[in-house]
């Protein structure tokens, strides 16, 4: 059975002053290890009048075992199911708009967020972000390929930006430099924005402690968004029965032609 937690911010807030005095010295000096991190749920339900969600993400910062007077800072991240992308490019042909290239990522994420204490460029250095995947110029979306044919990045550029451009107006991509709010005594706090057009899956939600320009520690935290109800039937039937999907929607509407012929002869 998934376990849910508390759908209300201000109890889970709460939580967050209950985890740091949890945190708090017991007898043996905290290690940056002890990152502290949850989130106010672990799992959206999806319903027919789902119109998005916001999650809140929260912890502590370890205060002891740090270097005195260090930079420290957060990143958290949050990435949802990747799957096989295609990116399409328009030209015109004898006067024509038409689909002229194509490029498919094979592991582009359906949802990805990233929240920052301070500009990514003074927390990480452009190696770490790459190997971390953190931000937008380093989004981890798979190899590009064409049809029957691998693309060189160069090459590929244009459409991953794209890609990335397309998401982000869709808020399924976003970035918020600053959007990480730290109180006394260690404690922290960000919102993570679900749009209503978020898709469907395992989500994972990473929070990374910085120290002087290296990570220090990390919490990952599993997350999921699923349907529910009605919605989760006709989901299950769309992916797994394809056939008896169809063969449904095929006698709803015969059905429905009927009826209505039937109503409009009386």
């Amino acid at each position: 059975m998934t376990r849910r937690r508390g759908n209300w911010r201000g109890v889970a807030w709460l939580l967050a002053l209950a985890v740091a005095a949890w945190a708090a010295p017991t007898g043996r000096p905290a290690a940056a290890n002890d990152l502290l991190a949850d989130l106010s749920q672990d799992r959206i339900e999806i319903r027919y009048s789902f119109a998005g969600a916001t999650l809140l993400l929260f912890g502590s910062i370890p205060q002891a075992d740090l270097p005195h007077g260090a930079a420290r800072h957060l990143l958290v991240t949050v990435v949802g199911p990747a799957k096989p992308t295609v990116v399409r490019r328009k030209g015109r042909v004898a006067g024509i708009w038409v689909n002229t290239d194509a490029v498919t990522f094979d592991q582009a994420p359906g949802f990805y967020f990233l929240a920052a204490t301070a500009p990514l460029e003074t927390v990480l250095d452009q190696s770490s972000r790459a190997t971390l995947g953190i931000g937008f110029d380093h989004l981890p979306v798979g190899a590009p390929h064409g049809p029957g044919s691998t693309i060189a990045p160069d090459a590929a550029a244009p459409f991953r930006n794209a890609l990335i451009r397309r998401n982000r107006a869709a808020d399924l991509y976003q970035q918020r430099i600053g959007g990480i709010e730290i109180i006394d005594d260690g404690l922290f706090r960000t919102d993570v924005p679900l749009p209503a057009t978020v898709p469907v899956g395992a989500y994972t939600v990473t929070v990374f402690l910085v120290v002087d320009g290296r990570v220090a520690a990390r919490k990952t935290i599993p997350m999921r968004v699923d349907k529910s109800g009605f919605e989760r039937t006709i989901y299950t039937l769309a992916n797994e029965r394809p056939l008896l999907y169809g063969l449904a929607a095929v006698v709803i509407a015969l059905v429905a032609g009927w009826g209505a012929g039937v109503l409009s002869r009386q």
